[in-house]
């Protein structure tokens, strides 16, 4: 992982999620560029919800493809792919949940790589380690 860029403020909530925005920590892999948030949630069905309509209500994406459910670090996680702008871009995502509280993990994959990358992404997050500090 190269030039992590930590994000500015906390996200609220309803904020538009940019790439290179003020509420995203971001970092460089092989890969593609990563991009972290998160925020409360009361549950991973509803984070879930969180971050597949970020980028359906930001980015013009689809619903929620290839899913995959797992745990990270012990905590909760869905994986996924979203298509959007019209199909333009990829974009592989993670959210995780634990404790009351919801991470959204974005990776941006060279095209053709959907399934790989939503893979890369959970093995990029396997040492997670959830602090509640």
């Amino acid at each position: 992982m190269v030039g992590w860029h930590p994000a500015e403020r906390a996200w609220n909530g309803q904020a538009k999620l940019e790439t290179g925005g003020p509420y995203l920590d971001r970092a460089a892999v092989a890969e593609g560029g990563i991009h972290i948030y998160g925020a409360p949630s009361r549950s991973l069905d509803e984070w879930f919800k969180v971050v597949e309509g970020a980028g359906i209500r930001f980015h013009r994406c689809t619903e929620a493809q290839n899913r995959r459910d797992v745990s990270i670090g012990g905590a909760q996680a869905i994986a996924f792919t979203q298509s959007c702008s019209n199909n333009i871009e990829i974009w592989d995502r993670v959210a995780i949940f634990k404790d009351g509280y919801g991470v959204g993990f974005w990776l941006h994959p060279t095209p053709g790589a959907e399934i790989a990358g939503r893979d890369r992404a959970l093995e990029l997050l396997e040492g997670l380690e959830w602090r509640t500090d």
